[in-house]
């Protein structure tokens, strides 16, 4: 069960405001799986990735001090997709003649973020949805019942029969697709706000 989180807003302030180790474990916590997935998708499995990660979250401590939050100009995701990009641009560098994402490998950092091949992006689109649907689905395991969640997961994720998941359950095929849509509704609802609130 995922615990309660802070706005992204003011998780940014205190991120910002100094030595707030509690403010990184919860950053750590939040965007942990979302670079891993990236990293995964861009080669960088086991180790690779750990220590991919490792370079990301070292050089967003370097970095977020500077960073202003302004919807107008400029959000954390692209802020963080900007971090990860350089990373693993960096990463491929060292390991030889492939080139970085979408760029020169003797490009430095900077001009290899400028721009990214469209294979990174839905890499990053893709993990990025991934995020927000852990994050909306650890608010609803606390929002509700067990069964309802269980007769969704096994419909939607499971690719389930609604029949044999009410039989199973010992609720009625109706049960079943209102708990799918309650939960769709509601999956919809959160993200959207996370998204809103995120940036």
């Amino acid at each position: 069960m995922m615990p309660s989180l802070s706005t992204h807003q003011s998780l940014l302030a205190r991120l910002r405001g100094g030595d707030d180790q509690e403010a990184w474990a919860e950053c750590f916590q939040r965007y942990r799986d979302l670079i891993l997935g990236v990293a995964r998708r861009r080669g960088f499995g086991g180790a690779d990735g750990e220590d991919l990660l490792q370079d990301v979250f070292v050089e967003l401590g370097k970095s977020l001090p500077k960073f202003e939050y302004d919807q107008e100009r400029g959000r954390f995701r692209g802020f963080l997709k900007t971090i990860t990009v350089r990373a693993i641009g960096k990463r491929l560098r060292r390991r030889g003649p492939a080139p970085a994402i979408g760029a020169d490998p003797e490009m430095a950092p900077d001009e290899a973020v400028g721009a990214p091949d469209p294979e990174f992006e839905a890499t990053w689109e893709a993990e990025w949805r991934q995020y927000h649907l852990r994050l909306a689905m650890g608010v609803l395991h606390n929002e509700v019942r067990a069964t309802d969640l269980r007769a969704f997961e096994a419909v939607t994720q499971g690719q389930r029969d609604p029949r044999a998941v009410a039989s199973e359950l010992g609720i009625s095929v109706e049960s079943v697709y209102q708990a799918k849509s309650r939960i769709l509704k509601r999956l919809r609802e959160l993200i959207a706000a996370q998204v809103a609130e995120e940036g």
